[in-house]
Parts: C-alpha cells; structure tokens; sequence
C-alpha cells in the first residue's frame, strides 16, 4: 500500500508543479445579471433575447469574452494575491466502431492548467487531436492512429493530461469511466468550430503567501457576502475540488484507509500470532523442564528457541514484504485506471522495509522471549507436569455474577470462551471488522443505479435536443415536449439547475420515494432533488427565493422527487417561460421519445449513450460489492476457524472428562464452540448501529467536501443477510474444529495427563 501511493504521489506532485495546477476553482452563473446585461447595451450589438453567457457566444463572441473578463478583472480588483483565467470547454458524443463515447474538450490555456503530454505533441492543425493515455489504451489506440468524430477524421497526435481534470468527472452522474470517455485537445479555432455549447469555469492561483494563508477566511467564508460578486456560486479550493483534487483525497484516503486496515488486520494478526507462538511455546515446558533439570541455563535454554520462532517468521515476512512490493504497481495502475495521471515508477524505501518487516519480527521476537521467559521462571517440577488453565481472570470475575442463575452447561459455554483473554478479543475485532465489511458492501447495493440508471430508467425521453439561439427549434410533436433547461440560477442563495417541465409529461415522470409520480405537484410549487435536499438542507415547504437574472419569484418547496445526480430542481415550464419572457411559449430544449433530427438542433444528447456510458461503472460497483463480501467472508472464516481449532485443543482435557460424564459429542460442540455462535451474533447485531452512524458520517463527508451525495443505504433485510452470513462463516470456519473434537480420545487424554 505504501509503495503503490507513495509512487503516485510523488510522480503527481511533479505532473502538477509542471502544468501550473489550479490552487482554487470558481464557478460563475451561467445567466446574464445586471451589470452583464448594462455590458452589453452600452458595447455589444446583440438584438436576441438571450438568458445565459453560453448561448450569447453563439451569437457574438467578442461580447462574450468581454462580459467574462469583466467579471474576472471585478474579481481580482476585490482580492489581492490572485491571478485568474478562464477555462473553457465542449462536451462531444460520438459512436465510434458502433459503441458510444464522450470527450470533454477543453482549450488550451496559457499560464494555470497547461496541458501536459506523456507521449506525443499538441495538436499542431484542424485534423489533429490529443487524447488521454487512458482513453488510448482501453480502445487499443495508438499515436497515429485516425479516430473518426461525428464525420470527421482526426489523427491523435499525442496522449495529453490536464491537471483540473485528474479525475475525469464530467457531469453530476458519477461515471468515471476512461474507456467510453476522454479529456481531448484540439487547436484552438477547431474548438471553437464545434457546435456544442461552451461551459466554463474559472482558474485561480496564488501569487503571494499571505493570499494563500488566509484565503479561505477571507475570500471562501465572505464572498457571498460580497455585493460586488453576485454572479460568483461556488469558490473551491483545489484539495476540496473533485475533478482536479479528488487524487489529494485518494492517496491521503488511501493512506489512511491503507493505515486503519492495516491496523485492523495486524491487530487480528498479533492477538492470534501471539497466542500461537505461546501455544507452540508451551508445548515444549517438558522439554524446557528437562533442560533446566540436566542444568543448562536460561540463556543456552532462550537461544535455540529464539531461533527456531527467527526461522519460522523471518522468511515469512520477507516473502510478505516481496508480494507487496510485487503488487503495488499493479495497485498504483489500478488507480490509474480512474484517474488521468503520468505513469509512476516503484522505488524502494528503507522507512517502508522497517515499518512492514522489523517492527513485525522484532515484535515476534520480543513476544517469544517474553513467554520463555516467564516459563524458565518457574521450577522444573512445575515445567514437567501438565499446565491447566486458570479458572479465573478479570473478565471471568465480571460476568461470573451475571451467570449465577444458568445452568451449568450454559455457564460453561461462557466460561470457556472468557478463559483466554487475548483468543476472545482476536475473535471481537474479527467478527466486528468482517460484520462491517459485509454491513458496507450491502449498503452498496444498486448504489451506482441511484446515482445515474433510476434517473434514466424512470423518465421514457431517449434524446435531448437543444435549441439553436439564432435559429427556433421545431415546434414538438408527437412524443416531443418542451423543456426549459437553465444550467444557473439561483435558489436560497444556492445555485441549482433549473428545469421547466410540463406537469402532465408523459416521459418525463418525477417519483418520490414512495414511487408516486409527483409531476402534476408542479402546478403548486417546485421539485427538488434528493441531493439538492441534502446538500443544502432544503426541505418540503420552505419558501424560497428563485432568482434568474434581475427576475425573481417567490416558490414554494412541494416535494423531493429521489434524484441523486446534482442540484437540480423543477419547475412549472409555463410558469418559468412567464418569468423569463413574459408569456407561456417559451422553451429552449426539447425531449423526445423518437430520434430528433440533428439538422434542426444545436446538438443532439442521447441518453441511450450515457446508459452506455454508466454500465461500465455500474459493473465496477459490483465487483466492489463482490469483492468486499468475499474479503469479508475469508477474515471471518479464518478467524473462526483458528480461534475454534485453537479451542479444541486447549480444552482437549475438558472435552475428555465431558465424555467421561456422559455428555455426547453435540452436547460438547455446543458447550464449547457454542460460545461462538452467540457472542458471534451478538457482534454482528452491534456492528449494525455503528456501521449506519459511520455510513452517515461518510456521506456527510462527501457532500460537505465534494458536493456529491453517495447515497449509502442501509435496509432491515441488512439484518438478517450479514447474521446469515456469520452463521455460514461459522459453520465453515469451525467445520475443522468440530471433526478434531469428535476425534478426541477419552483413553489417550486421560493416559497424558495420568502420565
């Protein structure tokens, strides 16, 4: 672990310092304020009736770029240490070879987020492309090669990385997926010759300390206090920024989690290591007694031992630390293979070697002598004659007051299971680590499908075509309807997505989450999402003020329709056209059921592509789940199995004057190894409370952070899947244990101990 996120962050770090990376990140209203409009009467001539920045590029591009610079330079006259630039984009879909892809094309900035290339040029002419590594070979594509989109040929002229876009997340939807889409880098008049719509964000960094110190106490708490910024929504700083920062998270995440795993299986480990080394120990108090008795000392007695413990550990942990140094680059590629990074080089490292092989032997080594020890401490008779557990520890003489009133046999399954402090405690931590393992991966369950697929699958509209400024778009028949789709407005000070849907769309249904189709309440008020409810505590029946522009409108929160993909809310079509224009007619998106005519629109979506585009994904998630179940399963067999074979025969004598008594074999199984079951059970009952507040606390992380929800959820039928689970763990752990105890000969046993 340490050696695959170790190797990515210092190729990172130098990948960054190189392309100039972004320090923060702001985002702008997309919808003309104000002081835009006054810009543009006093020095454009722009006869349209225009609502958003984006589409007044399409009509006069030179007052586009002045209306952006205006408010970059408003920005830097308000806070000093910063320098700024904008960064744009164009999200293309194509089908290449019958599948479907997406890139993000983003132009070539001069100073903050410079491309970068791993192999290859920059595009040099209009029938030159650049594309990511990644993107390259998952569709066996090679520098050179000609890719074909929407008609046009281009030659990839080199692999190129952007460092705003290290996690190649390009919409609200979570679809990660380096395979159906890519970053790219065209010249820049190709860029601007592309027909789909100009989205843009802007760049900062730091040019003094003092900036940097205090940036988010100054700037990141008060801009939207500030009355000179109305038209800035969000300012980020990159640690906290998902697309360009997420990586931060990952390898400190990855560090972390790499730590607290660690911990959690070295903790395991050392209880039953230990407890195996003091069995293998004590087998030999006859013969240390012996020794002892011919008059060898402490020391000629220690060394051999010492030794023997040195032979069986040493060339393990080596063939450990081997194994890992083995599979951290695999692992370093397997985050490659979600973030766009340069590739990293494994280098050996004298703190790691310490950490993962000395600390472990020298504690090995420590433990043994510790156990010898204490057993040289005693006289040679006592070594000679056979050890019988002691009746009594402190966790005995706590519950023993509690198990006054049980019978015998179930005060024994108990007792037993309390006798050796350090077995009992292996067995908590790892039946509590297997319980959460199990408890994480099944609130995992369809995640991805609540994410991106529900959304889709809920809604019958297979294209979305988007109106051409200049040119009115067809007006809709048949299956088609009208849509209004405001990228930027604001709602409670927040800024949403804002969509003008008929309340009788017949493909376009809203669904609470009690699958009731809520549509026709938008003739009351305005839908929000699920995730515009979390993130930003809305909830049904808040008044709220609606602001696009110099327009504003009072509405009234009616319900939560269980979308997760981004700040979305609806609203009346009808009645948004009125306060945009000041009639009913208007719309600027049209959805349908049946293929659009890419003639007569802007651009053409089809969501089939983005389906696409998400099954990938959606089979990362279950393998995770997969993967995460049978982890889960395989520490919980192991530690059943040790703990309960360890058990037999520490109890071999018990279990022979059980049968002298009369007790059968199923009787004894219960006695002995039933202790197991409950205590079991009980684990994985507790682990469920902790686990929900733990799942809570990771999805307020996420959202306070990365504004994502990730909707981990955890249902009752949780319950009785990770009890079964246990039970079948059980079973198969102790079906070892439970043969050697049928073994166990009452003839042999009591010849040992009368001997």
């Amino acid at each position: 672990m340490d050696y695959g996120v170790g190797s990515i962050l210092t190729s990172t770090e130098k990948y960054f310092e190189i392309a100039n990376q972004e320090d923060f990140a702001i985002s702008m209203l997309d919808i003309i304020l104000e002081e835009d409009a006054t810009y543009i009467t006093n020095n454009c001539n722009v006869t349209t009736n225009v609502f958003t920045i984006s589409s007044l590029k399409t009509i006069d591009e030179t007052c586009y770029y002045g209306v952006i610079n205006n408010r970059l330079q408003t920005i830097e006259n308000e806070y000093d240490g910063i320098n700024l630039e904008l960064r744009e984009s164009k999200d293309v879909y194509f089908d290449y070879n019958n599948t479907s892809y997406k890139i993000r094309f983003l132009k070539e900035t001069t100073e903050i987020n410079k491309s970068y290339f791993v192999k290859g040029k920059a595009p040099i002419n209009d029938s030159e492309i650049a594309i990511s590594e990644a993107f390259a070979n998952s569709n066996s594509l090679n520098v050179g090669d000609i890719i074909k989109i929407n008609g046009k040929d281009y030659t990839i002229s080199g692999y190129v990385l952007f460092a705003d876009y290290s996690l190649p997340l390009f919409s609200n939807n979570l679809i990660i997926d380096n395979k159906s889409q890519s970053i790219g880098l065209l010249i820049n008049q190709e860029f601007e010759n592309l027909d789909e719509y100009v989205k843009f964000a802007v760049a900062g960094v730091f040019t003094s300390d003092d900036a940097e110190t205090n940036f988010e106490t100054n700037v990141i708490d008060n801009y939207q206090h500030n009355d000179s910024l109305p038209f800035v929504t969000n300012i980020v700083l990159t640690h906290n920024n998902m697309r360009s920062g997420a990586i931060y998270g990952e390898i400190e995440g990855g560090q972390a989690m790499g730590l607290v795993i660690s911990l959690g299986i070295a903790s395991i480990a050392i209880l039953i290591v230990s407890i195996m080394v003091s069995k293998i120990l004590h087998s030999q108090r006859g013969a240390i007694g012996i020794l002892k008795s011919m008059g060898y000392s402490n020391t000629q007695i220690t060394i051999p031992y010492i030794f023997f413990i040195v032979i069986l550990s040493f060339p393990a942990i080596i063939l450990g630390y081997y194994l890992g140094s083995l599979a951290a680059l695999p692992m370093s590629n397997i985050v490659r293979s979600f973030y766009l990074l340069p590739t990293v080089v494994i280098n050996q490292s004298l703190k790691t070697f310490f950490v993962a092989v000395i600390v472990p032997f020298s504690f090995l080594v420590i433990v043994s002598y510790f156990i010898i020890t204490k057993l040289l401490n005693k006289k040679p008779v006592e070594l000679l004659n056979p050890e019988l557990a002691s009746d009594t520890n402190f966790l005995i003489k706590i519950v023993m007051k509690y198990l006054k009133r049980l019978k015998v046999s179930t005060k024994i399954k108990h007792l037993l299971l309390y006798r050796n402090t350090m077995k009992f405690l292996a067995f908590v931590f790892g039946m509590f680590f297997a319980a959460f393992l199990i408890l994480f991966s099944l609130s995992m369950v369809n995640i991805f499908d609540k994410l991106t697929v529900d959304y889709y699958q809920n809604t019958d509209h297979n294209y979305i075509g988007y109106c051409d400024y200049v040119v009115p778009c067809d007006s809709p028949v048949g299956s088609q309807e009208k849509i209004i789709e405001l990228p930027s407005a604001i709602l409670g000070d927040e800024e949403i997505y804002l969509v003008g849907l008929n309340p009788d769309s017949s493909i376009h249904k809203l669904v609470d989450k009690k699958d009731n189709v809520i549509t026709e309440d938008l003739n009351e008020g305005i839908v929000i999402t699920k995730s515009l409810s979390f993130l930003k505590g809305f909830k049904v029946g808040d008044k709220l003020l609606l602001e696009i522009g110099d327009k504003q409108q009072e509405v009234e929160v009616i319900g939560i329709t269980e979308e997760y993909n981004g700040n979305k809310a609806y609203i009346n079509r009808a009645t948004l056209s009125e306060l945009l224009t000041g009639n009913s007619d208007y719309y600027n998106v049209v959805y349908s059921k049946t293929v659009l005519n890419k003639d007569h629109y802007m651009v053409v979506v089809s969501t089939e592509k983005i389906l696409e585009q998400s099954q990938i994904m959606q089979g990362l998630f279950e393998a995770m789940f997969r993967i995460m179940m049978v982890a889960s399963f395989v520490i919980g067999a192991i530690v059943v199995y040790i703990l309960t074979v360890m058990t037999i025969e520490d109890n071999f004598y018990n279990i022979s004057l059980f049968k002298v008594i009369g007790y059968n074999d199923k009787e004894i199984d219960k006695m002995v190894l039933g202790g197991y079951m409950i205590y079991g059970i009980a684990i994985f009952l507790v682990a469920i409370p902790v686990s929900i507040t733990m799942f809570y606390l990771m999805t307020v992380m996420f959202a306070r952070y990365y504004d994502i929800v990730f909707p981990l959820d955890f249902q009752y039928w949780h319950i009785f899947v990770s009890v079964g689970m246990f039970i079948t763990i059980f079973n198969v752990g102790a079906f070892v244990a439970k043969k050697k105890l049928e073994k166990v000969s009452l003839q042999e046993a009591m010849k040992m101990y009368q001997n």
